[in-house]
């Protein structure tokens, strides 16, 4: 519980006291990720922002006319080579993980927005140099040593923002 120092009406501090909802259960977690899932069925967007998620459910990888998914802020170490099954997808959000590879996403042949910034990334994803759809690439916070040589440098300096090196 945290504490904010207010005034009665006539002028003498007080004390009042605010409460932080408590975090959602395991089983919470999971209901409304599940409810989530049967949603994005018919809106064919899904977000799993901040739902604490180390792996992703299967069930997601059935979704796919899926064309937005936000996995951002959960503690993903790596994405599972099924996220290639959604094949309509065209922005997929991946910032606030703690991923270091990506699969082969150029599988997915209309993705067009990649998001992995504020990642755990040393090596740049050279795969996504093989993403031909790719207009926009967000890699911001991560700690890359060095960028993939060739054909890939122009593709990967032409998508914007870029901003691959804050140490």
């Amino acid at each position: 519980m945290g504490q904010k120092v207010g005034k009665d009406a006539d002028s003498r501090p007080r004390v009042l006291t605010t409460s932080t909802p408590p975090a959602k259960s395991k089983k919470e977690e999971e209901k409304e990720v599940a409810s989530k899932l049967l949603t994005a069925r018919d809106t064919h967007s899904l977000d799993l922002q901040t739902c604490g998620l180390r792996t992703l459910p299967p069930p997601l990888f059935e979704l796919t006319e899926l064309m937005t998914l936000n996995l951002s802020t959960n503690l993903l170490k790596e994405l599972d080579d099924g996220i290639t099954k959604l094949v309509s997808l065209s922005n997929l959000k991946l910032n606030g993980n703690k991923l270091t590879e990506l699969p082969d996403l150029h599988h997915i042949p209309s993705l067009e927005v990649l998001d992995v910034g504020k990642n755990a990334f040393t090596m740049f994803p050279s795969n996504v140099c093989e993403v031909k759809t790719l207009v926009r690439f967000i890699a911001h916070c991560n700690r890359f040593t060095s960028l993939p040589s060739g054909t890939c440098v122009f593709l990967v300096t032409s998508l914007l923002p870029l901003n691959l090196f804050r140490i």
